[in-house]
């Protein structure tokens, strides 16, 4: 299946707008992103946790792999899930993420940060010019 970047933007951003501390059923949180499938959620979700941008609440002893109807609640954003939430919370930021993205071809959540630092990098030589 494939990563879909605006539904992994979704739900970071919907579980930043949930009171802390979140804690969510996998069923409401869904509800709660009506763009996509439970299905595309549930994926993006537990990819989001694989790379420790999320929490979930996975009952004990099952594996990930495993997990797709699994999955109890949706937990908060981990200090990299903010990290990379504030790379592409800004439309404008977005769209050029995801422009450049296309260009190298590479969608990866990796590459966003990457090219989410880049941005910033060139906003901040913008403000602050070295000469």
């Amino acid at each position: 299946m494939k990563l879909d970047i605006n539904c992994v933007r979704d739900i970071l951003l919907t579980i930043e707008s949930i009171n802390y501390p979140v804690h969510i059923p996998r069923k409401e949180f869904c509800s709660k992103i009506s763009s996509y499938s439970e299905y595309e959620i549930e994926y993006c979700c537990l990819k989001l946790y694989e790379g420790n941008y999320i929490m979930l609440y996975i009952p004990e002893g099952y594996p990930t792999y495993e997990a797709r109807i699994k999955i109890d609640c949706i937990g908060d954003l981990t200090f990299q899930g903010h990290e990379l939430l504030e790379k592409i919370r800004t439309p404008e930021n977005f769209r050029m993420i995801k422009k450049i993205g296309g260009q190298i071809g590479d969608f990866s959540l990796t590459a966003a940060k990457e090219i989410g630092m880049t941005l910033l990098q060139s906003a901040l030589s913008s403000i602050f010019p070295l000469s």
